[in-house]
């Protein structure tokens, strides 16, 4: 059965009658009429009741269906990924924002320079999220079923503290010193990372004191000794010189997550699948740049020497998916 044929089957169902389906397709009702009914005569088997127009699938036709447009959307996501093979690729990619890892600004330019055709367009503002094509993100409490998800990074939180707090001299701290002590944190329906902080200290027994709506009034909380909060270590360089002593958390060390999610529905362009490969490359570099950096005599570099060398901040690739 030719695919051209299988596609029209499959959206006359989604459409759930013929005249919506000629209305949409633009084709007069009495071809798809005719289409179904040549479908149904190939299989030998009934697969709807199409009384007074209406389409309603039988158990055989539900399982028809949802076979073929599964296998549909596999050919088209196989064809993609064959032609992003193409040396010169056009396009426009819409990627969401919703946290920012370390080292992100590094793997845009890296994407520009392998594809100069496709404009990859940043969406920091949600209300322009539904129009992306994939979403950077952060820890997520109950991840979509509608999406497929790739995990890129982990990322070290550091304590926040008051340059004048007596820890501020300190060069880390234990997890346990923090117990009953008072925490800021950003508004969580803003920033991804409060889900992950607020796992780490539930289980310390520290205070969520409150919420801040933006990252300026949170750090200003901490300068002025009203209590702590959570910092990303690749933001740590933003933070210092203005009143706020940044230090390492051991016995566990809290970690911030982040991964590319895109929909499960939605067929990835060409461009697309050569992001999604560019994206993998540029993490497995990183996983290898930071064991360069940490290798002194064969061992891990301490915390301390991370932040003298500047190389706290690198990725820790998780496993490839």
């Amino acid at each position: 059965m030719e695919r051209s044929i299988l596609e029209l089957f499959c959206q006359i169902v989604e459409a759930g009658s013929f005249a919506q389906a000629a209305h949409i397709l633009r084709m007069h009702q009495m071809r798809l009429e005719l289409l179904f009914s040549r479908v149904e005569r190939e299989l030998g088997v009934c697969l709807a009741d199409t009384h007074a127009g209406e389409i309603r699938l039988n158990r055989t036709g539900e399982r028809f269906y949802t076979k073929v447009r599964q296998a549909l959307r596999e050919i088209a996501d196989a064809e993609a990924e064959a032609q992003a093979q193409r040396p010169q690729l056009e396009g426009v990619l819409h990627l969401a924002l919703a946290e920012i890892p370390p080292e992100f600004f590094r793997l845009v330019l890296q994407f520009a320079r392998e594809c100069p055709g496709v404009n990859l367009r940043l969406l920091p503002r949600k209300a322009d999220w539904a129009q992306a094509d994939f979403f950077l993100h952060g820890d997520l409490a109950t991840p979509s079923p509608k999406f497929r998800r790739l995990p890129l990074c982990q990322e070290e939180m550091l304590l926040a503290v008051s340059a004048a707090h007596p820890w501020a001299q300190r060069e880390e701290i234990p997890a346990a010193l923090l117990r009953g002590a008072a925490f800021f944190l950003p508004d969580p329906g803003l920033y991804s990372f409060s889900e992950c902080a607020r796992a780490f200290l539930k289980p310390l027994g520290a205070m969520l004191t409150g919420w801040a709506p933006a990252l300026e009034t949170l750090y200003g909380f901490v300068r002025e000794g009203a209590g702590f909060s959570l910092c990303p270590a690749g933001a740590a360089d933003s933070l210092r010189g203005r009143g706020i002593a940044l230090l390492p958390i051991r016995e566990p060390a809290p970690v911030q997550s982040y991964s590319l999610s895109w929909r499960k529905d939605v067929p990835l362009s060409p461009a697309a699948h050569r992001f999604l490969q560019c994206v993998q490359d540029f993490y497995k570099t990183e996983e290898g740049r930071k064991r360069e950096a940490c290798a002194q005599g064969g061992k891990e570099l301490s915390h301390s020497e991370h932040i003298a060398q500047g190389s706290l901040h690198l990725p820790v690739p998780f496993p490839e998916i």
